[in-house]
């Protein structure tokens, strides 16, 4: 673990299950997507992304934030699920599958979005059927405004892919680590303990 900042009850409110503070994408994606190349794309997204490798422990004194030195792989899910309630049951497993403390943050299910009759008979989901990438995400890894860079880093790496292109994504701004190991230092000046 490489890093720490204790987080208080602001920035973290208190949750029955802190691990199920999430937001989710739900894009629907081309019947002809490669799946084996959208897994490595996403991985390569995680990968590039410091948020994805926080990690989160209640002590004493608080909230300890660290970072892990490598991340894991999202795990994108591959489901065929023709029901709606089959469908909603896999959305809801996905969600609650993020944890805080060990990881992961993110998760990622692909699935034939499938037809459902009234009757929730599960039925064939024909070759034409669109099809659709969900992302779970647990909220300390994202905000409202980092879903488009994500999803732009996920399809530039899945183009690269596809093409036999090594991935190249954008350069990264300061890290996460970086700022928060600069604020740290910041804090510590005699002239900002003075204001204290």
């Amino acid at each position: 673990m490489l890093n720490s900042h204790q987080y208080s009850a602001v920035l973290f409110p208190a949750l029955e299950n802190r691990n199920y503070w999430n937001q989710t994408s739900f894009s629907r994606v081309p019947q002809t997507i490669d799946v084996d190349l959208l897994q490595q794309a996403l991985a390569a997204a995680v990968a590039h992304h410091d948020s994805f490798r926080l990690r989160f422990v209640q002590t004493s004194s608080g909230w300890q934030q660290t970072y892990v030195d490598k991340v894991p792989s999202a795990g994108l899910r591959v489901r065929i699920m023709s029901s709606r309630r089959r469908k909603s049951r896999g959305c809801r497993k996905l969600q609650s599958s993020l944890d805080i403390t060990h990881g992961p943050l993110i998760t990622a299910m692909y699935f034939p979005m499938g037809s459902i009759t009234p009757t929730e008979t599960p039925i064939e989901t024909p070759a034409q059927e669109p099809r659709a990438l969900l992302l779970t995400v647990h909220h300390l890894a994202i905000d409202g405004v980092s879903w488009r860079p994500l999803l732009e880093d996920i399809e530039s790496a899945y183009l690269a892919l596809q093409e036999s292109r090594p991935v190249a994504l954008p350069s990264n701004t300061a890290s996460y680590k970086t700022w928060s190991a600069a604020l740290a230092a910041y804090a510590k000046r005699p002239e900002v303990q003075a204001t204290n």
